[in-house]
């Protein structure tokens, strides 16, 4: 949930789309203007969100080897992950996730990135992203960002789940 104008919102996609109207970097908003480009935000949003889908099931499964193990296979092979995961890669720029300038969607990638890295996801660490370097470039990319880099250095150093943001 977050708060904002006296008004509360929820739903993570809605709200990034939300903030990312407003906000700009490099004088560019992070949610493009022009309904073609936007499109492909979404889409490319909306793609990571399926990859995160397929870790739901995990969720329920009370044994932690179980959990980790079905997590780890979700990301190997031609587990439904990492076959998404492989999709949205051949998709991506080589300098950002769509388009020529930073947008939601990289901001996204950072997201799934570090749910994947951080340690959230039990059985999973940042090894399993090798065969997505673009991905890994963009969120390295957004996270070079000196407002982003500041601020999980500072998160960093109280809660060491937020160390995979630190570039």
């Amino acid at each position: 949930m977050m708060e904002a104008n006296g008004m509360q919102f929820t739903q993570s996609r809605a709200m990034g789309r939300y903030i990312a109207k407003q906000v700009k970097v490099g004088g560019k908003p992070l949610y493009p203007v022009d309904l073609t480009t936007a499109f492909l935000v979404d889409e490319f949003v909306d793609a990571l969100e399926d990859v995160r889908a397929k870790f739901a099931p995990t969720f329920a499964m009370k044994e932690a080897s179980e959990k980790e193990k079905a997590r780890k296979d979700l990301m190997t092979g031609d587990g439904a992950a990492a076959v998404l995961m492989a999709k949205i890669e051949a998709q991506a720029g080589t300098e950002f996730a769509v388009g020529s300038s930073m947008s939601l969607a990289d901001v996204w990638v950072t997201f799934v990135v570090g749910m994947m890295s951080s340690g959230f996801l039990d059985g999973l660490d940042k090894s399993l992203l090798a065969p997505y370097p673009k991905l890994l470039a963009i969120s390295t990319k957004v996270l070079s960002q000196p407002q982003l880099k500041a601020y999980y250095k500072e998160r960093a150093a109280a809660k060491p789940l937020y160390k995979c943001f630190v570039v």
